[in-house]
């Protein structure tokens, strides 16, 4: 019966396989190991399980192994003991999975880059120059709450408004979030205005992050001047083009420049690892979906490809969790036709 069951796995293999769309054959081809059966645990898809081949019969003896050794200690506490205890734990477990599939469904509406999105240090993936452990000079400013006016500098997808964001987490002082592209020098006035009454009020200083800000023109971005001089802010700007030539050469000289480098392909498969742990459990939670497993080639391949870009990463992901789960509904939509004729 094992055999017979491995044979019409393969069979569904090669017929998902030889149904692929042309369009989407470049991405759905980075997929060597094909969705493992619906009994696959969850909890087993973390990082160690990362780049093996998807089995389900070694999940299943991971499974067992691990019920058998819960029964077992189970046995040695006692009957009476387990009559008291079992009841709470079982009542306290289910209530906690309904609430994780609850946050996973209000999720599920955000697109994975945000869904994704590091909030403390611990969980910022690259630039181990910056914020490094061991010789992270902003790392030592975010700790210590001492932020100076600073400009990122870097290409997309490297962490520019997550590493804002998160200083944004760890800061006493107050915390605004503007953007070039959607808000105009109207809207800074009135920041600034609002930051001196903080400022004389509260003594607590405004930290404002300016995202895109080469989107101003530099005879715009003299209004940062004189508060950036003064100290009623601490301005924190994202730029994706060289500041010599973008930015004002006055506001240069206040701010301290921190270049920030593309991913190395080993940090974009820890991306793509964590990536994939959020796909499955909106799968398997929600959607009653098999989950999506990659090989360590294919991680990499994709990593590589997209040049740096965690952003280029969970889009591609993204997409090929689309293209499975519709794959998965016209086969077994398919599947029942046949089985009415």
């Amino acid at each position: 019966s094992q055999n017979q069951n491995s044979t019409n796995n393969n069979n569904s293999n090669h017929n998902l396989k030889s149904s692929m769309v042309t369009t989407q054959e470049g991405v759905a081809s980075l997929f060597l190991d094909r969705p493992v059966g619906s009994g696959f645990p969850l909890f087993l898809m973390d990082p160690e399980d990362f780049g093996k081949p998807a089995n389900s019969n070694d999940a299943d003896e991971k499974l067992s192994s691990s019920s058998n050794a819960n029964n077992t200690n189970n046995s040695r506490s006692g009957d009476s003991s387990n009559s008291s205890t079992s009841q709470p734990t079982t009542s306290s477990s289910s209530q906690s999975m309904e609430d994780e599939i609850k946050q996973l469904k209000l999720l599920s509406k955000l697109p994975l880059a945000e869904r994704l999105r590091p909030k403390t240090l611990d969980e910022y993936i690259g630039q181990d120059h910056l914020i490094g452990k061991n010789n992270g000079i902003l790392r030592n400013f975010i700790e210590n709450d001492r932020i100076p006016s600073l400009i990122l500098w870097g290409p997309p997808g490297v962490g520019k408004t997550t590493l804002a964001r998160i200083i944004s987490h760890r800061t006493n002082c107050r915390f605004i979030e503007l953007s070039a592209t959607s808000n105009g020098i109207s809207d800074c006035k009135k920041i600034f205005e609002e930051s001196k009454n903080e400022l004389k009020l509260t003594k607590r200083r405004t930290i404002v992050f300016v995202d895109e800000i080469h989107r101003f023109n530099k005879t715009q971005q003299d209004i940062f001047l004189p508060q950036v001089e003064k100290g009623s802010i601490i301005l924190i700007g994202a730029t994706t083009e060289n500041p010599s030539f973008q930015l004002n050469n006055a506001l240069l000289s206040r701010c301290r420049v921190f270049v920030l480098k593309k991913l190395e392909i080993p940090e974009l498969v820890k991306v793509i690892t964590r990536a994939l742990l959020m796909v499955n459990k909106i799968r398997r939670l929600i959607y009653k979906l098999p989950i999506l497993r990659f090989n360590r080639e294919s991680a990499e391949y994709l990593s590589d490809i997209c040049d740096g870009d965690s952003r280029s990463v969970l889009n591609l992901i993204e997409l090929t969790d689309s293209y499975y789960n519709e794959n998965f509904v016209n086969d077994n939509l398919t599947d029942d036709n046949n089985n009415a004729n």
